[in-house]
């Protein structure tokens, strides 16, 4: 009976003693720190997010007509066009956001062992999205188009400059009639246009309802073709006494990283003329366009313990021989796009770079624990026992 229960317990510490060896012995470290790759390593990177700003801009393009002032003498018209004038206005905003590599938080995983039970997933970037997950659901990888303007540039349409110009609107559709050209003075040809289209509009009515007299009137189709092509000439020469108006649609897009933790971050995205649109950072006479970020300070207790720890481990009074992996605590902020003190956009978004950075505890990369993240965040989305 105690040779059995001896064996037993030879047989228990094996397995024990098997188990422990089976264990990884992990490191985390910033790769600023690390001198030389040893032993087995993994790199992985915490994300910092960029602010992309995409705004629409509407460019409108008025042109006065040659009998502008007579529109409301002979039409009775009041809101005709009074001059050539081209105005810009933004019409607009969206905030959106990406991540990208933070290079101030690259880590390499050091393994002083085989590989083992020890797997990792990143994104395309290196963004670390999970720990010894198997099954895991695909994530989204985050690739953020780098052809983007950055704060303070000008996404240049060299269209812009070249058609910033009343001369592209022009008169030469209208179908003037042999009299009107007749007649000498502006104000000549003005009265038997307007007349015209009194006429038209009389002409129109008569087929709508019947003039009396016509036996064989349009009707169905040919009816609203007819009226169709009245309409349009009536317009026509309407723009005569009305002027004329289009409107165009540029899109920017602008890019935004911030990089220092503040109470309150501000930026000249672009520069803004009602004149001439979007123009170049260093035109002092466009009216600039601030994004302005503004921190909840959520994580300010947080940040205030993680500078006692560090005081600790610099007076030795607390010692790490290894870390865990790295995560973020993101910081809420509200952003704002500003022009003349008015808020023209506002957004709340969770923002890494102004959050706080923590290590897990070693034990959890042991290979008994599954760790997933948020990978745009860098934040913590689930740690499990592994069954």
């Amino acid at each position: 009976m105690l040779k059995i229960k001896t064996v037993l317990v030879f047989i228990t510490a094996i397995l024990l003693f098997s188990c422990k060896t089976e264990e990884q012995n992990l490191n985390v470290i910033n790769v600023e720190k690390v001198q030389g790759i040893r032993n087995y390593s993994t790199l992985y990177a915490l994300p910092k997010t960029v602010i992309r700003v995409n705004v629409e801009i509407c460019q409108t393009i008025s042109k006065e007509g040659p009998f502008s002032k007579y529109a409301k003498s002979l039409l009775n018209i009041d809101n005709a066009i009074k001059k050539d004038d081209i105005k810009w206005n933004i019409e607009d905003i969206k905030f959106t956001t990406y991540p990208i590599p933070d290079t101030n938080n690259i880590y390499i995983i050091e393994h002083t062992g085989g590989l083992g039970n020890f797997g990792i997933s990143l994104t395309r970037t290196g963004l670390i999205c999970s720990v010894n997950i198997q099954n895991r659901n695909k994530q989204q990888d985050f690739v953020g188009n780098m052809d983007k303007r950055k704060a303070g540039t000008l996404n240049f349409n060299p269209e812009e400059e070249k058609l910033n110009t009343t001369q592209m609107i022009d008169f030469n559709d209208v179908p003037l009639l042999k009299e009107v050209n007749a007649k000498k003075s502006t104000y000549e040809r003005a009265r038997v246009l307007a007349e015209k289209i009194y006429t038209l509009r009389d002409d129109r009515a008569a087929i709508i309802v019947g003039d009396g007299y016509t036996e064989n009137m349009p009707d169905g189709i040919a009816m609203k073709e007819i009226i169709k092509e009245l309409n349009k000439l009536e317009q026509k020469y309407i723009s005569m006494f009305v002027g004329k108006q289009i409107k165009r649609t540029y899109k920017y897009s602008f890019d935004f990283v911030p990089e220092t933790p503040k109470k309150t971050t501000q930026a000249i995205l672009f520069r803004f003329s009602e004149d001439r649109g979007v123009v170049s950072i260093n035109d002092v006479s466009g009216m600039p366009v601030i994004i302005e970020i503004e921190s909840q300070q959520t994580v300010e207790k947080i940040i205030a313990m993680n500078k006692r720890q560090n005081y600790l481990r610099r007076t030795g009074k607390y010692n790490e021989t290894s870390k865990g992996l790295f995560y973020r605590i993101p910081e809420l902020v509200s952003l704002r796009l500003i022009a003349n003190d008015n808020i023209l956009a506002e957004k709340n978004i969770m923002l890494p770079q102004f959050g706080d950075v923590h290590a897990l505890s070693p034990q959890y990369l042991t290979g008994k624990y599954s760790i997933e993240y948020y990978p745009e965040l860098g934040s913590i989305k689930k740690i499990e026992l592994i069954k």
